[in-house]
């Protein structure tokens, strides 16, 4: 019987509640590439939340669309509810909202960055040449030799081009940095008169260490690689991973956004049996293979799954020693 009029009670909040209002804006207003940035929704309701986000990325216009549902049943008022969003690629985009009833959406650009600095290889290694490429528009663009203070590599750039009449034009200009040792590194770009233009944080990979890629996962500062092979009764194959936060990721099969495994390694060399932990949890009967390998000691553990069979939560609190040998 409560439960009953408890139900009664929600629909009739639900039938007396006027139509939601929903409005949109973003911070900041010029949202620029390979950034977040935030949706702001105003909100008639009473607890909105959002229960999806979708990207749909397309041509000419790529769309996100954000579905809220209702967290409670006391009065409605106006919210304002913050969405974290991107990064995104440049380009005009559509943000859409849905709220009951009421949906609205919001064109924006997100904005190209007016410098950018990639990195070849992505993921370079000790020993190895590295070359920077440093992306933008200008009328001449020029480098001079790179300088090195300890970790931090800074490269000056001129386009001044006094000779030549005034206007730019994008530009792409390479300059080989490497090798370097393994370690972590920052690369600038500054004008003559150094100010900065662009930056960008790297780490530059050790032979043994884990080297992130589609296939594996790298975890704990590069020590432990994490990777899966899979297999059905028609098909197998290796697992595409995703990074999700230092020390975790995500594992899919078969599309991107069917998402099988999360697989975790901890640092629990504080406590006082001093090891590394790995956890995994999966969404499959398929069968799988987890690897993780310490890149320390190159020793290996595999977590099995049948075919047929749910997989079961892996809790090894004593996969690996926190000190490698001879340390």
């Amino acid at each position: 019987m409560v439960m009953r009029s408890s139900l009664l009670l929600l629909l009739l909040l639900a039938a007396a509640a006027p139509a939601a209002a929903l409005s949109l804006s973003v911070l900041p207003a010029k949202p620029v590439e390979d950034a977040p940035f935030t949706l702001v929704a105003s909100v008639n309701a009473a607890c909105p939340v959002p229960a999806s986000i979708v990207v749909t990325r397309g041509f000419p216009l790529s769309v996100v669309q954000v579905t809220f549902v209702e967290a409670c049943s006391t009065p409605p008022q106006p919210r304002l509810v913050q969405i974290p969003l991107g990064p995104l690629t440049s380009g005009q985009w559509i943000l859409r909202a849905r709220f009951g009833s009421a949906q609205t959406e919001l064109q924006t650009e997100i904005q190209r960055v007016p410098y950018r600095i990639e990195l070849d290889p992505p993921a370079p290694l000790a020993g190895n040449p590295i070359t920077l490429r440093f992306a933008g528009n200008g009328p001449c663009p020029e480098f001079f030799d790179p300088q090195r203070d300890g970790n931090l590599l800074t490269l000056h750039f001129d386009d001044n081009c006094p000779i030549l009449p005034p206007g730019t034009a994008p530009f792409v200009i390479e300059q080989e940095i490497g090798p370097l040792p393994a370690g972590d590194y920052v690369v600038q770009v500054s004008t003559v008169n150094d100010h900065s233009l662009a930056s960008h944080r790297f780490h530059v990979f050790a032979a043994s260490e884990c080297i992130p890629s589609d296939t594996a996962l790298c975890l704990q500062r590069s020590r432990f690689r994490v990777s899966a092979t899979w297999r059905t009764a028609t098909a197998q194959g290796v697992a595409k991973v995703r990074p999700e936060t230092a020390d975790s990721g995500s594992l899919w099969f078969f599309l991107p956004d069917n998402l099988e495994l999360l697989v975790k390694v901890l640092d629990a060399c504080q406590n006082p049996d001093p090891k590394y932990w790995v956890f995994a949890a999966g969404l499959t009967d398929v069968e799988v293979d987890i690897s993780v390998t310490d890149t320390a000691t190159q020793t290996t553990r595999h977590y099995r799954n049948a075919l047929g069979a749910p997989f079961a939560p892996v809790l090894d609190t004593a996969a690996f020693d926190c000190a490698p040998p001879n340390t």
